[in-house]
């Protein structure tokens, strides 16, 4: 408990000391829960939109590309996506597929806006790699 200064020392005039253990006023309440909706707001018009299109724009393409061979997506997310129908095409000798994991799904924006010059910045960002074939024979 804390003296009051105007008590003159009186033990009767004497405030508890403030319980800082409650929770905020309701305004600043409202003010917190507003930021938290802005950083998500912020998050998704940023970040979240911007890959959505740009994953669904790279994956379109893809299926429309690759037709013959097989190219395999292994996404962060544990999901695998193939393209192609998986024959062998008719001036290569291996049949493997092509296996790109990808760490981070900044790379379909990477590469949806620069093409290969985000492919090759995406790739020296650590966004992917392309995984090593099973069999050394086919190098």
């Amino acid at each position: 408990q804390v003296a009051l200064p105007w008590a003159n020392d009186c033990e009767g005039m004497v405030l508890p000391p403030p319980d800082l253990s409650r929770a905020p006023p309701s305004s600043e309440s409202i003010v917190g829960k507003t930021l938290n909706l802005a950083s998500a707001a912020y998050q998704l018009i940023s970040r979240d939109l911007p890959i959505a299109i740009c994953r669904r724009l790279i994956l379109r393409f893809l299926r429309g590309a690759v037709t013959r061979g097989l190219l395999e997506l292994k996404l962060n997310d544990g999901t695998t996506v193939s393209f192609g129908n998986g024959e062998k095409c008719s001036h290569y000798t291996d049949s493997s597929p092509v296996t790109i994991r990808v760490f981070d799904d900044w790379f379909f924006v990477k590469a949806a806006l620069e093409y290969d010059l985000g492919m090759a910045r995406s790739y020296m960002a650590g966004h992917f790699v392309v995984e090593k074939l099973e069999d050394k024979a086919e190098y």
